[in-house]
């Protein structure tokens, strides 16, 4: 990803048209206080007046919603409109390293190793009203001791499928799958205990999946 923006902001410098990777903010009022929200944006196109995020991800993971992506864009649209630009559209450009042959029938899965995808424009008002409730949100948590603090979602943490996996040793350093755990949420303090303690008797090792 970060190789990906690095070309990006180069060879975008060198046309006139393109603003890349330039960060911008506007100041918001929540209750009372002045907060400064700001983003980098990868490309704005001064010709097309869109936004365009670059993303380097997997080929498979376009089988997911992309909430957060057209959400982060619309936040961007916002802080640009803010600062006087006119934005008339949204575009999310996804680059995939390799595309898997056995899945190429599957739906939404890619065709190419690119996919360009057209992101919806919010009413300004609906997104300002979700930079409060985020801005109030995060307030109330800081606000909170830490054994207090809402444990983020599966959904926050881009989570899907199995979070961490259990293995049994086996000869040579190798190991055998032994137990799939979808979610940090479904284990209470006294479940993690109890696993841990697992663990030690059965010389058995948890490995981030």
């Amino acid at each position: 990803g970060n190789v990906i923006h690095y070309i990006l902001e180069k060879e975008a410098a060198k046309l006139p048209e393109y603003i890349s990777e330039q960060r911008m903010g506007v100041d918001i009022e929540i209750d009372g206080d002045l907060i400064h929200v700001h983003g980098k944006m990868d490309v704005y196109n001064k010709e097309t007046e869109y936004i365009e995020d670059w993303k380097n991800t997997s080929a498979s993971s376009m089988g997911y919603d992309k909430e957060d992506h057209r959400m982060q864009l619309n936040i961007l649209y916002y802080i640009l409109r803010k600062n006087g630009y006119t934005v008339k559209g949204l575009r999310d450009i996804y680059l995939f390293d390799r595309l898997d042959p056995t899945k190429s029938n599957m739906p939404g899965y890619p065709k190419k190793h690119y996919q360009v995808v057209e992101v919806e424009k919010m009413p300004l008002a609906e997104i300002k009203a979700h930079i409060i409730a985020r801005v109030r949100k995060l307030r109330a948590e800081h606000l909170k001791p830490d054994k207090k603090l809402t444990l983020c979602t599966d959904e926050e943490r881009w989570i899907r499928g199995s979070l961490f996996k259990l293995y049994t040793r086996k000869k040579g350093g190798r190991k055998g799958e032994l137990q799939p755990f979808s979610s940090m949420a479904a284990c209470s303090s006294d479940d993690m205990a109890d696993l841990e303690d697992f663990i030690k008797k059965k010389e058995l090792t948890a490995v981030d999946d």
